[in-house]
């Protein structure tokens, strides 16, 4: 049982006699299977039919593996990624909660939401989604550090190889290619609609998103508000849709960028709420304090965000 700000709840595992042991470095897990479980036909759990495979430890490494190729991966994969990424980045995450900060990286996130003129907890809510705040990030194809950069955007926007897992200098970069995508979309006037946009061109290319514009604007929808666009985001895994001639780029796995945008979103409405601002700036009036005068976070558990 953990106590995530002021609410307790509970992690229960589903496979496991009880949560995994965490090794210091937490890149290692000890996990004991329940004795019970057994794939079958029909049900998978709690079967009783002796004659069915019980689930073994290999089934459970596949079963992650396959959670980590995003060809395969479901809009809850961001909730798996945060229990695998380790028990103890969590509790720390939650007792920098507790005092009202976001993460160990919000004066970085201050001083460089400024290049795109971005609210800093909005930059936070986006490196959240891509790491967890985990500087050391690596994903299955290569993206690296805080804002998930892949090696080649890294380069293109002046970072070395060897200084990609540095905090500043991974943010400062994510910045750098966050404003020149929004750049792109001038079109679109509506700050906020803009945001929007350069989230989701950010996961799944401005190509992409292009296209879904054009469908959208071909079905008598509005090409530049987020809310009429992210249907034809959804609909670019479709054949019917991805092969339709206004779209120039094809498939998509727009789940994924669709619920990336509304996942970060949501978060950052969240945030704007309780993150107390790094020292040296002014505090929000939305920030909450407890009687004792200290910022109180209550600010929403991976759990929480599940699509």
């Amino acid at each position: 049982q953990y106590r995530y700000a002021e609410d307790e709840y509970l992690l229960e595992p589903c496979m496991l006699t009880s949560m995994p042991e965490v090794s210091p470095d937490g890149t290692a897990y000890t996990c004991t299977l329940r004795d019970d479980l057994f794939f079958q036909d029909g049900e998978v759990f709690a079967n009783d039919d002796k004659s069915a495979r019980k689930i073994t430890a290999r089934d459970v490494a596949f079963s992650i593996l396959r959670l980590a190729d995003t060809r395969l991966r479901s809009p809850g994969f961001w909730l798996i990624r945060d229990r695998i990424r380790g028990l103890d980045a969590f509790q720390k995450r939650t007792e920098a909660a507790k005092e009202g900060d976001l993460s160990p990286y919000d004066d970085l996130f201050l001083h460089h939401s400024r290049t795109l003129g971005w609210d800093w907890r909005l930059l936070a809510a986006l490196s959240y989604q891509e790491s967890a705040f985990d500087p050391r990030a690596l994903s299955w194809a290569g993206a690296q550090g805080l804002m998930q950069l892949m090696p080649a955007t890294a380069a293109q926007m002046g970072v070395a190889a060897t200084d990609v897992f540095d905090p500043a200098a991974n943010i400062a970069a994510g910045c750098r290619y966050l404003k020149r995508i929004a750049a792109l979309f001038s079109d679109i006037t509506d700050p906020s609609e803009r945001i929007a946009f350069t989230l989701a061109a950010y996961n799944g290319g401005y190509n992409h998103v292009r296209d879904a514009m054009a469908l959208a604007e071909k079905y008598g929808a509005s090409p530049r508000r987020w809310r009429d666009v992210s249907p034809y985001i959804l609909r670019l895994s479709e054949p019917q849709y991805y092969r339709d001639p206004v779209v120039r780029y094809g498939y998509l796995r727009g789940t994924e960028t669709e619920a990336y945008v509304r996942l970060i979103l949501q978060r950052w409405h969240d945030y704007r709420g309780v993150a107390r601002p790094p020292a040296g700036s002014q505090p929000t009036p939305a920030s909450s304090k407890g009687q004792d005068g200290k910022f109180r976070s209550r600010v929403k558990s991976a759990e929480e965000w599940t699509p």
